[in-house]
C-alpha cells in the first residue's frame, strides 16, 4: 500500500479547546488531500 493512500476514505475526529492547535492540523490536513469541515 502506498504511504499516500493510508489516509484514503478514511474520518479523523480532531477535538482541542486551542483554536490556534485545531487551525495547524486543519491546514495540516488540507495539504494531505484529506477534506475537512469547519
Amino acid at each position: 500500500m502506498a504511504s499516500d493512500d493510508i489516509l484514503k476514505g478514511k474520518k479523523i475526529l480532531v477535538v482541542d479547546d486551542e483554536p490556534d492547535i485545531l487551525e495547524t492540523l486543519e491546514e495540516l490536513l488540507d495539504e494531505c488531500d484529506i477534506e475537512t469541515a469547519a
